[in-house]
């Protein structure tokens, strides 16, 4: 099972979220991990702005401060670590979190979302931060889902089986459903199917849909037969369709309590 050691929580959303205080406070008592309470107030506001370096506005930054490390020790009391060190600072919420992640090296971060203003963010680290995220959004769904969206290609094994591996350790520590998917198509099939000067026939396009589905089905079979996956009670979804624009959260039962892990760290 993947053990976390040093975990970084920062609740992005405004609502109460139960849920999150549950799974976070399992995650610390279960993996003995050091956890940090991490809050980021974007800047500049509208009316810093246009009073910067004066006292009124130092005044609204140290009031905005206080008010968010006031709100991260509730959450700490909450999970049950009165203690935990919370850390505010000002900036771009997800640019700040990945750069704390690599300052300080953490292994895990969870972030709670509940609104739309919260997206952006959470994609962005989704895209960027160099190790898993976990997003906690509210919900009264009862069983957690956990999603492991592979592409097994013989150039990402290592990064496939730290997805399964994470995924994995998830449903063993939280319970719940484990999910691998993986989205496929034939490139080029539209062009392939009304192009002219292709000479093949439609029963060829076919046959071509059905080899590299079969070709796909195979990678991820052999994939799944790793050492410290193998055992798991995966539930396997091999999909044709558009691997950049399929769906993060897909399939729709997945609810909003399914974990992504992110893919190794590009330009922030």
């Amino acid at each position: 099972m993947r053990r976390f050691t040093k975990i970084l929580f920062s609740p992005l959303g405004q609502h109460d979220n139960s849920l999150a205080v549950r799974n976070v406070a399992k995650l610390v008592v279960d993996t003995s991990a050091q956890l940090t309470l991490y809050g980021v107030i974007p800047e500049p506001g509208g009316l810093r702005r246009l009073l910067p370096g004066t006292d009124i506005e130092r005044e609204l930054r140290d009031r905005q401060r206080a008010d968010l490390d006031a709100e991260l020790t509730k959450w700490g009391r909450r999970i049950g670590r009165a203690e935990v060190e919370t850390i505010v600072e000002f900036g771009n919420p997800a640019v700040s979190i990945i750069e704390r992640v690599i300052h300080e090296g953490h292994d895990l971060v969870v972030v709670t979302s509940d609104d739309q203003e919260d997206q952006a963010t959470v994609k962005r680290l989704q895209r960027k931060c160099p190790c898993p995220v976990w997003v906690i959004r509210p919900t009264r769904a009862r069983t957690l889902r956990v999603l492991a969206a592979v592409n097994p290609d013989a150039q990402e094994v290592a990064l496939n089986h730290l997805i399964l591996e994470l995924a994995a350790s998830m449903v063993d520590l939280h319970g719940g459903e484990l999910h691998v998917a993986h989205a496929w198509d034939l490139p080029g099939e539209a062009t392939l199917r009304q192009s002219p000067r292709f000479r093949g026939s439609r029963t060829e396009i076919d046959s071509l849909l059905r080899n590299v589905r079969a070709n796909r089905e195979r990678s991820l079979d052999q994939l799944l037969t790793h050492p410290k996956t193998a055992d798991a009670p995966w539930q396997v979804h091999l999909v044709k369709a558009s691997p950049p624009t399929s769906s993060p959260t897909w399939p729709p039962t997945c609810g909003s309590t399914c974990s992504s892990w992110a893919r190794p760290p590009g330009p922030v």
